[in-house]
């Protein structure tokens, strides 16, 4: 089975054949404020790759989110022009001179994008469970399964399965359903209420309380003893 050193070689032997073609491979084994990032590309915005040769666990979400932060900090102090939070965040000038070049090549490659505090991330690992994909894809990290094949290996994109609907018993979304229903109804009641109360003490120079069944319209004391 390959390890992670293997598996990043292949994919940035054979990028083409990856779920990242349409994209650039800018660089590898970046040091970033909270560790070493494996793949650094411009997909749709500047986006940081973590492999695993092993299955995807919780604490993988976490670390290229960290990695995804850094990106976002370097990014953002770049097109504010504010060089020296760059290199502050970067932590030394070691990893300041390191990742510049690959930075510089971002801006080559996709110089009309307008926000750069946008980055994306991608795991990709050789399995995932339900609980951690769900928890992944909320994070909008990008999910790949990598298998063994004649031409190397195969990436496959994950997404939800079909069986996310059938798994739940159909009496707990019917549950959820009625307490979000209720939830959301007395929500718009209370909204409903409060404006109606500000309206009348506005109009009336009252303070002025709605309840559910009437008007309850009391005099202000205390402007009344000003008067």
């Amino acid at each position: 089975m390959m390890n992670e050193h293997e598996l990043e070689d292949w994919i940035c032997r054979n990028w083409d054949s990856t779920p990242w073609s349409y994209g650039t491979l800018v660089g590898r084994q970046l040091t970033m404020k909270h560790g070493r990032c494996d793949i650094l590309a411009v997909l749709d915005v500047p986006t940081v790759i973590e492999l695993k040769a092993v299955e995807i666990k919780e604490k993988h979400i976490g670390q290229v989110l960290r990695y995804r932060f850094d990106l976002i900090c370097i990014l953002k102090a770049i097109l504010q022009n504010s060089i020296c939070d760059y290199k502050m965040h970067l932590a030394d000038r070691n990893i300041y001179e390191e990742i510049l070049p690959f930075v510089e090549e971002i801006f080559q490659v996709r110089p009309t994008i307008a926000n750069y505090s946008k980055a994306g991330a991608a795991l990709v690992g050789r399995n995932i469970d339900n609980k951690t994909l769900a928890a992944a894809i909320s994070a909008s990290i990008a999910i790949h399964i990598w298998r063994p094949s004649q031409k190397g290996i195969e990436l496959e994109s994950m997404r939800m399965r079909d069986q996310w609907d059938t798994d739940w018993p159909t009496e707990h979304y019917q549950s959820w359903m009625s307490r979000l229903q209720h939830a959301s109804f007395e929500s718009c009641k209370n909204s409903y209420l409060a404006k109606q109360s500000a309206s009348l003490s506005g109009i009336f120079g009252v303070d002025a309380r709605l309840t559910e069944d009437s008007v309850s319209v009391e005099l202000d004391d205390k402007k009344d003893q000003g008067a």
